[in-house]
């Protein structure tokens, strides 16, 4: 299901009451289980988790390892 909505609130308030409730229990367990570094938004209609820029470069070498 893809929706308009630019925030996962405004997405929350477009649905149906059960749709609604699901999506917030499932919400509630991956947001209790996701690594802290990872931020949630609407992404291509839906609701994404994503690795903003300043920890990407933390987290995956962008050159490699010098062999020396």
């Amino acid at each position: 299901m893809q929706s308009d909505a630019a925030t996962v609130e405004a997405f929350l308030v477009s649905l149906t009451d059960d749709r609604r409730r699901a999506i917030a229990a499932l919400l509630d367990v991956i947001r209790k289980n996701i690594d802290a570094d990872f931020e949630e938004g609407m992404q291509s209609g839906a609701v994404g988790w994503f690795l903003p820029h300043s920890n990407v470069s933390e987290r995956l070498p962008l050159r490699p390892a010098s062999a020396g």
